[in-house]
């Protein structure tokens, strides 16, 4: 806490603390609710907001960094089960180990047959459906935001709403 005068100031700090953590609009929202409570003037509303985000820095930058990880993460499962799905409606992975052993076995006993020589085939037509697709997007997503909320969490930036 950033010292409060009272029982106001600690309230209000409280309040600007939890909607800067979940992304309440700053001009419509939390600078009216202090006007309110304190009829301070506006830029000493924007002041203070600045005040309590730069004191808690760590403290926001952490808990929108585990917000946005576990976010990434819930896109990233999602996109590959929709892919997955997919690959299994379409293709299927008996197919894919059957074809897998009949590889093998050409490597490592010279059998040639031509058993499997349209797999590649069936894999690129399965892979065109929409699922698929959603699915290499959400997991796309999820890498991209996992990273991106990695960096922020080693950064310590806070994601500004104002």
């Amino acid at each position: 806490m950033i010292t409060p005068t009272n029982q106001v100031d600690a309230e209000i700090e409280q309040y600007v603390l939890d909607a800067l953590k979940r992304q309440k609009d700053i001009q419509d929202v939390v600078i009216p609710y202090i006007i309110k409570k304190r009829d301070w003037d506006w830029k000493d509303c924007e002041k203070f907001i600045e005040k309590i985000r730069n004191y808690h820095r760590d403290e926001l930058s952490r808990w929108q960094g585990n917000f946005y990880s576990i976010l990434s993460y819930c896109l990233l499962a999602f996109g590959l089960a929709l892919v997955l799905i997919s690959f299994e409606v379409n293709v299927g992975f008996d197919r894919l180990f059957h074809c897998a052993a009949v590889e093998i076995d050409k490597v490592l006993n010279g059998v040639h047959t031509t058993e499997c020589s349209t797999f590649g085939l069936e894999v690129m037509l399965g892979l065109s459906d929409y699922y698929t697709w959603f699915g290499i997007f959400f997991t796309a997503g999820g890498i991209i935001g996992a990273v991106l909320a990695g960096l922020q969490k080693q950064r310590k930036d806070v994601i500004k709403n104002d």
